[in-house]
């Protein structure tokens, strides 16, 4: 779909060059070259939806050139946030005869809140598909509402991209650079903290091959470790359980106040009558915790991390009763 002018001016643009320019070279008013068509099923559509995704639908027959995402991108940036004091947004009462529309649930409280919020997400969009790398003035003369609702916005974005900058050190100009930057960098030392800790699992694993103990007919680990969470937990016990023939490993951690378990049993401890999941089950009841899982594998959480030791001791003797 492209736009034209009001005045009879016959160029044609698209909605992004015209949102950009905002009047025509003529002083016309842009309105789309054709009108698009909808049909009953596609109205209908909308009833279920919510005004974000509504709009959304509506906006993608009007700007044809955005992309699905960039339109859904500037829909949720203007609606959503709790920048409206309702999840509605633009909630219908009824009054028993007449039903209201409530237009003043924006920041400013003015209806234009619904334009307004989202024109700048828009424009701003705009000028990125286009190229544009000049600098935007909003000018605004007003002898109402409509003044405040725009500037309201203007002045939060441009408070916000101050912020980033000074935070950043950088141009504001540059703010959007220097935080692709910094994405890529966090990516890379992620990427290098993920590779140093699988690292230090493996060899906390091996030298858990220092602590195993007969309990019953089967060998058994049972040990504290530091493990950040859950994930690197049961990756501990696997590696472990991998090294240790006819046996069970047994694994705590305690991160912000909170108990983690893990049992694994091998297939030859199994057959001797270990169950993972009802060890888990009694270990777990001393932390003042619950879980449970397969005869080879199980996990639970617990709320009383100074009792992790006992809940250690209870596994073990757990274990023994199994594989006697």
């Amino acid at each position: 779909m492209n736009y034209i002018s009001t005045r009879g001016n016959n160029q044609k643009i698209s909605s992004a060059e015209a949102i950009i320019k905002g009047l025509a070279s003529d002083g016309g008013l842009f309105v789309p070259d054709e009108m698009p068509k909808v049909d009953l099923e596609f109205v209908t559509s909308l009833q279920k939806l919510t005004y974000q995704e509504r709009a959304a639908k509506v906006l993608g027959k009007f700007l044809t050139d955005y992309t699905e995402d960039e339109i859904k991108g500037c829909v949720e940036r203007a609606y959503g946030g709790g920048k409206f004091d309702t999840d509605a947004i633009a909630p219908v009462v009824n009054l028993k005869h007449p039903s209201v529309l409530e237009l003043w649930h924006g920041p400013t409280s003015a209806f234009k809140d619904m334009a307004l919020q989202l024109l700048p997400q828009l424009l701003s969009t705009a000028l990125k598909k286009t190229g544009e790398k000049n600098e935007v003035l909003i000018l605004v003369a007003t002898s109402g509402d409509t003044g405040k609702a725009a500037l309201e916005y203007a002045n939060r974005k441009s408070q916000e991209v101050a912020a980033a900058a000074a935070a950043l050190k950088c141009r504001e100009d540059e703010v959007a650079a220097h935080a692709e930057s910094m994405a890529a960098h966090v990516k890379e030392l992620q990427k290098q903290l993920d590779a140093v800790n699988a690292e230090k699992a493996k060899a906390d694993a091996a030298a858990l091959g220092d602590s195993v103990k007969a309990a019953g007919a089967v060998n058994a680990i049972t040990a504290k470790v530091n493990a950040a969470d859950m994930d690197e937990l049961r990756s501990m016990a696997d590696m472990a359980c991998d090294k240790l023939e006819n046996g069970v490993v047994v694994l705590a951690a305690v991160n912000d106040g909170k108990v983690n378990l893990v049992v694994k049993a091998s297939k030859d401890a199994v057959a001797k009558g270990v169950h993972a999941g009802k060890v888990i089950k009694a270990a777990a009841a001393v932390v003042g915790g619950g879980g449970g899982g397969r005869p080879d594998m199980a996990q639970a959480g617990g709320k009383v991390p100074e009792k992790v030791e006992d809940a250690l001791a209870k596994a073990f003797e757990t274990i023994a009763e199994q594989a006697k």
